[in-house]
Protein backbone atom coordinates (compact mmCIF):
# COMPACT_ATOMS: atom_id res chain seq x y z
CA UNK A 1 0.00 0.00 0.00
CA UNK A 2 1.55 3.29 -1.04
CA UNK A 3 0.58 6.73 0.10
CA UNK A 4 2.02 10.00 1.68
CA UNK A 5 1.87 9.93 5.34
CA UNK A 6 0.76 13.46 6.98
CA UNK A 7 3.76 15.64 8.39
CA UNK A 8 4.33 15.73 12.24
CA UNK A 9 3.40 19.88 12.07
CA UNK A 10 0.21 18.70 9.66
CA UNK A 11 -1.08 16.40 12.70
CA UNK A 12 -0.50 19.26 15.55
CA UNK A 13 -2.59 21.20 13.38
CA UNK A 14 -5.24 19.16 13.22
CA UNK A 15 -5.31 18.32 16.81
CA UNK A 16 -5.59 22.05 17.46
CA UNK A 17 -8.25 22.60 14.98
CA UNK A 18 -10.53 19.88 17.05
CA UNK A 19 -9.18 20.71 20.39
CA UNK A 20 -10.25 24.20 19.11
CA UNK A 21 -13.62 22.93 17.93
CA UNK A 22 -14.05 21.13 21.17
CA UNK A 23 -13.85 24.26 23.26
CA UNK A 24 -16.58 25.54 21.25
CA UNK A 25 -18.88 22.64 22.15
CA UNK A 26 -18.69 23.56 25.69
CA UNK A 27 -20.17 26.62 25.92
CA UNK A 28 -19.72 30.04 25.22
CA UNK A 29 -16.43 31.88 25.63
CA UNK A 30 -17.00 34.13 28.87
CA UNK A 31 -18.45 30.62 30.36
CA UNK A 32 -14.87 28.63 29.23
CA UNK A 33 -12.88 31.42 31.13
CA UNK A 34 -15.01 31.34 34.36
CA UNK A 35 -13.84 27.58 34.65
CA UNK A 36 -9.93 28.82 34.94
CA UNK A 37 -9.07 30.73 37.38
CA UNK A 38 -6.01 31.14 36.56
CA UNK A 39 -6.60 32.27 32.83
CA UNK A 40 -9.24 34.47 34.39
CA UNK A 41 -7.02 36.50 36.60
CA UNK A 42 -4.41 36.97 33.84
CA UNK A 43 -7.24 37.71 30.78
CA UNK A 44 -8.39 40.91 33.89
CA UNK A 45 -4.91 41.67 34.23
CA UNK A 46 -3.97 42.24 30.59
CA UNK A 47 -7.79 44.41 30.54
CA UNK A 48 -6.19 46.52 33.24
CA UNK A 49 -2.74 47.17 32.32
CA UNK A 50 -3.46 47.49 28.45
CA UNK A 51 -5.76 50.41 29.55
CA UNK A 52 -9.24 47.96 28.59
CA UNK A 53 -7.41 47.04 25.24
CA UNK A 54 -10.11 44.38 23.69
CA UNK A 55 -7.64 44.05 20.83
CA UNK A 56 -4.76 43.15 23.60
CA UNK A 57 -6.77 40.69 25.44
CA UNK A 58 -8.18 38.73 22.51
CA UNK A 59 -4.56 38.68 21.59
CA UNK A 60 -3.65 36.85 24.69
CA UNK A 61 -6.96 34.29 24.69
CA UNK A 62 -5.48 33.53 20.87
CA UNK A 63 -2.18 32.95 21.90
CA UNK A 64 -2.95 30.76 24.94
CA UNK A 65 -5.35 28.99 21.78
CA UNK A 66 -8.57 29.34 23.90
CA UNK A 67 -10.35 31.38 21.05
CA UNK A 68 -12.79 29.10 19.24
CA UNK A 69 -14.68 29.85 15.80
CA UNK A 70 -17.73 31.63 16.61
CA UNK A 71 -16.90 33.10 19.82
CA UNK A 72 -18.29 36.84 20.99
CA UNK A 73 -15.81 39.14 21.07
CA UNK A 74 -18.86 41.55 22.16
CA UNK A 75 -19.86 39.29 25.28
CA UNK A 76 -15.65 39.22 26.41
CA UNK A 77 -15.98 42.98 26.18
CA UNK A 78 -19.31 42.82 28.34
CA UNK A 79 -18.04 40.95 30.94
CA UNK A 80 -14.79 42.37 31.35
CA UNK A 81 -16.05 45.97 31.90
CA UNK A 82 -18.14 44.28 34.25
CA UNK A 83 -15.71 42.74 36.13
CA UNK A 84 -14.17 46.32 35.65
CA UNK A 85 -16.52 47.87 37.32
CA UNK A 86 -17.69 45.36 39.98
CA UNK A 87 -13.83 45.35 41.62
CA UNK A 88 -14.18 49.32 41.45
CA UNK A 89 -17.24 49.49 43.44
CA UNK A 90 -15.89 47.02 45.90
CA UNK A 91 -12.16 48.55 46.00
CA UNK A 92 -10.50 45.18 44.93
CA UNK A 93 -7.39 45.75 43.27
CA UNK A 94 -7.25 43.72 39.73
CA UNK A 95 -3.87 43.88 39.72
CA UNK A 96 -3.08 42.92 43.49
CA UNK A 97 0.11 41.03 44.31
CA UNK A 98 -0.28 39.45 47.88
CA UNK A 99 -0.38 35.88 46.71
CA UNK A 100 1.85 33.55 45.04
CA UNK A 101 -1.46 33.13 41.94
CA UNK A 102 -1.70 36.77 42.22
CA UNK A 103 1.99 37.52 41.40
CA UNK A 104 2.57 34.94 38.70
CA UNK A 105 -0.82 36.43 36.93
CA UNK A 106 0.64 39.82 36.96
CA UNK A 107 3.98 38.74 35.62
CA UNK A 108 3.06 36.91 33.18
CA UNK A 109 0.65 39.37 32.17
CA UNK A 110 3.22 41.94 31.69
CA UNK A 111 5.54 39.55 30.19
CA UNK A 112 3.17 38.98 27.54
CA UNK A 113 2.51 42.70 27.17
CA UNK A 114 5.96 43.59 26.67
CA UNK A 115 6.54 41.05 24.02
CA UNK A 116 3.31 41.84 22.06
CA UNK A 117 4.64 45.07 21.77
CA UNK A 118 8.41 44.15 20.51
CA UNK A 119 6.22 41.98 17.77
CA UNK A 120 4.29 44.70 16.58
CA UNK A 121 7.28 46.50 16.36
CA UNK A 122 8.69 43.88 14.37
CA UNK A 123 6.21 43.41 12.07
CA UNK A 124 5.86 47.26 11.33
CA UNK A 125 9.47 47.26 10.88
CA UNK A 126 9.24 44.34 8.33
CA UNK A 127 5.78 44.92 6.33
CA UNK A 128 5.67 49.08 6.60
CA UNK A 129 9.76 49.36 6.24
CA UNK A 130 10.53 45.88 4.03
CA UNK A 131 13.63 45.53 6.81
CA UNK A 132 14.57 42.32 9.19
CA UNK A 133 15.57 43.83 12.74
CA UNK A 134 18.94 42.19 13.98
CA UNK A 135 18.66 40.79 17.66
CA UNK A 136 20.62 43.61 19.11
CA UNK A 137 17.73 46.02 17.52
CA UNK A 138 15.06 43.38 18.98
CA UNK A 139 16.48 43.34 22.44
CA UNK A 140 17.21 47.64 22.40
CA UNK A 141 13.44 47.77 21.29
CA UNK A 142 12.28 45.49 24.05
CA UNK A 143 14.41 47.88 26.42
CA UNK A 144 12.56 50.84 24.84
CA UNK A 145 8.94 49.47 25.25
CA UNK A 146 6.78 51.60 27.15
CA UNK A 147 4.94 48.57 29.17
CA UNK A 148 4.86 48.76 32.69
CA UNK A 149 7.34 48.67 35.72
CA UNK A 150 6.88 45.44 37.03
CA UNK A 151 8.49 42.24 37.71
CA UNK A 152 9.29 41.12 33.86
CA UNK A 153 10.57 44.66 33.11
CA UNK A 154 13.00 44.36 36.22
CA UNK A 155 14.21 40.55 34.55
CA UNK A 156 15.00 42.65 31.44
CA UNK A 157 17.07 45.12 33.37
CA UNK A 158 19.01 42.63 35.23
CA UNK A 159 19.58 40.91 32.03
CA UNK A 160 20.73 44.10 30.17
CA UNK A 161 23.84 43.97 32.61
CA UNK A 162 24.84 40.53 31.19
CA UNK A 163 26.34 39.03 28.53
CA UNK A 164 25.60 38.95 24.65
CA UNK A 165 24.91 35.14 24.72
CA UNK A 166 22.20 35.75 27.20
CA UNK A 167 20.53 38.58 24.85
CA UNK A 168 20.47 36.18 22.37
CA UNK A 169 18.98 33.58 24.33
CA UNK A 170 16.00 35.74 25.49
CA UNK A 171 15.35 36.91 21.68
CA UNK A 172 15.77 33.57 20.35
CA UNK A 173 12.96 32.28 23.08
CA UNK A 174 10.96 35.62 22.06
CA UNK A 175 11.06 34.18 18.01
CA UNK A 176 10.06 30.96 19.02
CA UNK A 177 7.18 31.69 20.92
CA UNK A 178 5.85 34.09 18.69
CA UNK A 179 6.69 32.38 15.80
CA UNK A 180 8.55 34.53 14.31
CA UNK A 181 11.69 33.43 12.17
CA UNK A 182 14.54 35.45 10.41
CA UNK A 183 14.04 34.21 6.16
CA UNK A 184 15.80 35.47 3.25
CA UNK A 185 14.98 36.23 -0.29
CA UNK A 186 16.72 34.66 -3.44
CA UNK A 187 18.98 37.12 -5.09
CA UNK A 188 17.51 38.20 -8.08
CA UNK A 189 18.30 41.18 -9.95
CA UNK A 190 18.87 44.95 -8.77
CA UNK A 191 14.93 46.33 -8.11
CA UNK A 192 13.91 49.49 -6.60
CA UNK A 193 13.31 49.84 -2.70
CA UNK A 194 9.38 49.92 -2.84
CA UNK A 195 9.44 46.37 -4.92
CA UNK A 196 11.90 44.99 -2.59
CA UNK A 197 9.08 46.12 -0.03
CA UNK A 198 6.72 44.30 -1.82
CA UNK A 199 8.48 41.21 -2.37
CA UNK A 200 8.71 41.14 1.53
CA UNK A 201 5.07 41.63 2.20
CA UNK A 202 4.09 38.86 -0.31
CA UNK A 203 6.60 36.45 1.14
CA UNK A 204 5.32 36.62 4.63
CA UNK A 205 1.94 36.51 3.22
CA UNK A 206 2.70 33.00 1.81
CA UNK A 207 3.05 31.52 5.47
CA UNK A 208 0.19 31.17 7.79
CA UNK A 209 -1.29 34.10 10.39
CA UNK A 210 0.53 33.21 13.05
CA UNK A 211 4.10 33.46 11.14
CA UNK A 212 5.96 36.88 10.28
CA UNK A 213 9.11 36.61 8.50
CA UNK A 214 11.17 39.42 8.68
CA UNK A 215 13.20 38.72 5.81
CA UNK A 216 15.81 41.43 4.41
CA UNK A 217 15.16 42.59 0.86
CA UNK A 218 17.66 40.67 -2.01
CA UNK A 219 21.14 42.29 -1.86
CA UNK A 220 21.69 45.19 -3.30
CA UNK A 221 18.07 47.15 -3.49
CA UNK A 222 19.54 49.65 -0.75
CA UNK A 223 20.32 53.12 -1.93
CA UNK A 224 24.03 53.53 -1.77
CA UNK A 225 23.99 55.83 1.18
CA UNK A 226 22.59 53.11 3.32
CA UNK A 227 19.19 54.61 3.90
Amino acid sequence: MTGTQPSACALRREVRQLQRKKRHQRGPLVDRVLKKQGLQRALLAVWALSEQDLVKATKFLEKREFLAPGDSMHDLEVWLKTQTLSAAESGVDLLAQTTKAQKTSVKTTDQFLLELEVYTWVRLQNVKKGVAPSNTAVWNQSRAASAFSLPSRASLSQCSKSSKRSMNQWVARWRQRWQVRRDSLKDGSKVTLDTARAKVVRYRDRGTKKNIRDCPPPNNTWPSNGR
